[in-house]
């Protein structure tokens, strides 16, 4: 893909328009306002509780196991899929779980590929700790393809050091990076462990897909602890505010894919599987307002920094959402950010912000309003924008009108010429995501020679 972004650089805009005609980058859609679920290992394979996932705001699931399919039971995973179907979850189909030959892994591609809730594959899960080469992968990956080469069902990998996926980048579609940060070594509510580097790992994991052109990826967030079981793994639960950051630190910054990891037979206590809901719940209230939003844009003006607060803004029809996060000093132990001002467009102008989750309202005067920030502090702020009066970002008035002069030329093709590939949070210009899929590709470009004026 790079070796054709340097040609598309060197060639007439002729050869990008037939090309944005002719040329499909896979990308995954959402099936519903924000893809966030379970990644769950134990008896959550039960078909049971995916009502009881899908009430709490459940739309995506990575935990169909193919033993049921290898095993002579393939009955057990078809009926999971229906009732995920039945529910409205989309479900990750995992052939990772067992040495599989290319008959049984070609067999079990087939039985699936078609049903409506089928999400994409699951093809390694870690393998640059030893659980698989790349040439295993490739193996996987290649077979996985032959079998169902439709670009909305992409393979995907999780890696625990995301540094070390360089190896195993060609050999997937979507990229996930696991990050599970409360240890026990750390006391409860202290942010202390690995909490404050949320942030920076969901960070690295979007640089990572833009370096190798990956059109998508999944945070896999902490769904763990030790509940006193004596389990091994040595995580402990996490404070509401520790979620918080821990979850809401990739939403600010454009991820579109969360699943919530746990055993749970074993690792997963009561807490810590009402905390996951609870999150999915709060993540799904404002999910259309994020899918559709931009990082660190589009409000008139922001007293902090991008260094010290992230934000993004989003709407929906008439609701918009601000989300907003402080990263400051975090690997420091954290910073408060007092009186913080955020300045809204000019034309939306409500009277008030409601400020989600903490049962308190903000006035706003003029389209600003104020508010401070603990460390390592989430704040959401949703508010009605007049049905009357439309907001001017995002969209763009002009679809392809990426620098707002009102024309779609040639300045607004160098700037889509720069971003090419960039997932939304590695921009320049947060408009050349003109289709608001999470990544510029050929399809924007599409977009905006279509509106050539």
């Amino acid at each position: 893909m790079k070796t054709l972004f340097s040609k598309l650089r060197n060639n007439s805009l002729m050869i990008i328009f037939v090309l944005a005609l002719s040329i499909f980058v896979p990308s995954f859609a959402s099936a519903a306002p924000y893809n966030i679920g379970w990644y769950v290992n134990g008896d959550s394979n039960d078909a049971a509780k995916l009502s009881s996932f899908a009430s709490a705001g459940a739309t995506l699931m990575n935990s169909a196991s193919s033993a049921w399919y290898y095993t002579g039971q393939p009955y057990i995973l078809t009926n999971y899929l229906n009732a995920a179907q039945n529910v409205g979850i989309k479900v990750f189909m995992s052939v990772s779980s067992a040495p599989l030959t290319d008959s049984q892994i070609t067999g079990l591609v087939n039985l699936v590929k078609n049903h409506p809730a089928i999400a994409g594959y699951y093809i390694a899960d870690e393998p640059e700790l030893g659980h698989g080469t790349p040439a295993d992968i490739q193996r996987i990956y290649d077979l996985v393809k032959a079998a169902d080469p439709n670009p909305a069902h992409p393979a995907m990998i999780a890696f625990c050091t995301i540094s070390q996926s360089g190896s195993y980048m060609p050999y997937l579609d979507m990229v996930g990076e696991d990050y599970y940060p409360a240890g026990t070594n750390s006391a409860l509510g202290s942010f202390g462990g690995q909490i404050p580097g949320s942030y920076d790992a969901w960070k690295d994991m979007l640089q990572n897909a833009a370096t190798y052109g990956k059109s998508s990826s999944v945070a896999i967030v902490q769904g763990i602890d030790l509940d006193g079981s004596g389990n091994p793994g040595g995580y402990r639960d996490l404070t509401d505010g520790e979620y918080r950051y821990h979850v809401f630190s990739a939403v600010v910054q454009g991820v579109k894919n969360i699943l919530f990891w746990a055993d749970f037979s074993d690792w997963a206590s009561p807490t810590m599987i009402a905390h996951g809901n609870k999150m999915m719940s709060q993540v799904q209230a404002i999910g259309a307002e994020m899918n559709n939003g931009t990082s660190n844009s589009g409000l008139a003006a922001v007293s902090q920094s991008a260094t010290n607060l992230a934000y993004r803004y989003g709407v929906n029809g008439t609701s918009g959402v601000i989300l907003a996060v402080n990263i400051a000093n975090r690997n420091g132990g954290g910073s408060t950010l007092s009186n913080v001002s955020f300045t809204l467009p000019s034309d939306v102008r409500p009277t008030s912000v409601t400020v989600l989750d903490e049962n308190r309202t903000i006035p706003v005067s003029n389209g600003v309003f104020t508010d401070t920030f603990t460390p390592f502090g989430v704040h959401v702020y949703k508010f009605t924008i007049s049905s009357t009066t439309p907001p001017s970002t995002p969209p763009p008035a002009i679809p392809g009108d990426l620098n707002a002069d009102s024309a779609v030329n040639v300045t607004d093709f160098n700037i889509i010429k720069t971003d090419f590939l960039r997932l939304t949070a590695a921009l320049s210009n947060p408009k050349s995501d003109i289709d608001a899929d999470g990544q510029a590709t050929i399809k924007d470009v599409g977009i905006l020679m279509s509106a050539w004026n």
